[in-house]
C-alpha cells in the first residue's frame, strides 16, 4: 500500500481506496494525473539532457577541428619554407627535393581533410540518436552549422611552388579536396531537421515578412519617382506654353 496526494482536494489517501474519502475523486483518475505528470517531468529532463549533450559535443568537435587547422597551418608554413629555399636543379637533389615537398603537402593536406569529415560522421552519430529526446532548436541548429563548417572547412586547395635562384619553378604540389557524398548527405539531414523545428519556421517566416516589406518599398520608390517625373514633365509643358 502506498499514499498518494488527491489531485482535487491535496490529501492524501492509500492507492487502494476506490477514491479519495475526502472529496470522492477516482483513484484511477488521481494514478493517471500523476502517471501524466510524471511522464511530463521525465520528458523535459530528457529535451534538457540531450540539449546539453548535444551542445557539449558540438563543442568538443569545433575544439577539436581548430587543433588540427593550428597543426596544418604550421605544417604548411615548414613545407612553404622548405619549397622556397632555392633548389639546386645542378646538384642532383632537385627532383628528390620536389618528391619530398608533394609527399608532405599531400599528407599536411590528407590529415587534415580526414580529420574534418571523421568530425562530420563522428558528430552525427553521436547526435542523431538524441533527436528521439526532442532537443532544443538551437541544438539542431548549431549541429547542423557545424557540419556544415567541416565539410566547407574540408574543401581544401593548396598549391606550394619553389624556386631556384629567384626563379620560380612553379607548382611542385597542390592539393584540392571536396567534402565525401556521405558527408553531403548527413549535411542535408541535419538542413532538414532544422528546417522542422519552430525556430527555422519563424526564421523563414521573418524573412518572407521582410522580402514582402522591400518589395512593398521598392514599388512604393518607384511610384514616387514615377511622380516626380510626371510633375516634372508637367512643369516643362506649362513653362512651354508660357513662351
Amino acid at each position: 500500500m502506498a499514499l498518494m496526494v488527491c489531485t482535487e482536494c491535496g490529501k492524501k489517501f492509500s492507492d487502494k481506496a476506490v477514491s479519495c474519502p475526502e472529496c470522492g475523486c477516482p483513484t484511477e483518475y488521481v494514478l493517471n494525473h500523476n502517471a501524466s505528470e510524471e511522464y511530463i517531468e521525465k520528458k523535459k529532463q530528457n529535451v534538457k539532457r540531450a540539449t546539453e549533450l548535444i551542445i557539449e559535443y558540438v563543442e568538443k568537435a569545433k575544439q577539436e577541428a581548430k587543433e588540427a587547422d593550428r597543426l596544418f597551418e604550421s605544417r604548411n608554413r615548414s613545407i612553404q619554407n622548405k619549397a622556397r629555399n632555392s633548389i639546386d636543379i645542378f646538384g642532383g637533389d632537385a627532383t628528390y627535393r620536389v618528391v619530398e615537398i608533394r609527399a608532405d603537402a599531400r599528407q599536411a593536406c590528407d590529415d587534415l581533410y580526414s580529420t574534418y569529415q571523421s568530425l562530420v560522421t563522428d558528430l552525427d552519430a553521436f547526435c542523431r540518436p538524441l533527436i528521439e529526446s526532442e532537443p532544443a532548436s538551437y541544438a539542431i541548429k548549431q549541429v547542423c552549422d557545424a557540419i556544415s563548417f567541416f565539410n566547407s572547412e574540408s574543401e581544401i586547395e593548396s598549391n606550394f611552388t619553389s624556386s631556384f635562384e629567384g626563379n620560380s619553378l612553379g607548382n611542385v604540389a597542390n592539393s584540392k579536396y571536396v567534402p565525401s557524398i556521405e558527408s553531403k548527405m548527413i549535411q542535408k539531414f541535419w538542413e532538414n531537421k532544422y528546417k522542422e523545428t519552430p525556430e527555422s519556421m519563424a526564421e523563414h517566416e521573418e524573412r518572407r515578412k521582410k522580402i514582402e516589406e522591400n518589395r512593398k518599398r521598392r514599388e512604393e520608390e518607384k511610384k514616387r519617382e514615377e511622380e516626380r517625373k510626371k510633375t516634372e514633365l508637367e512643369a516643362k509643358k506649362k513653362r512651354k506654353s508660357r513662351k
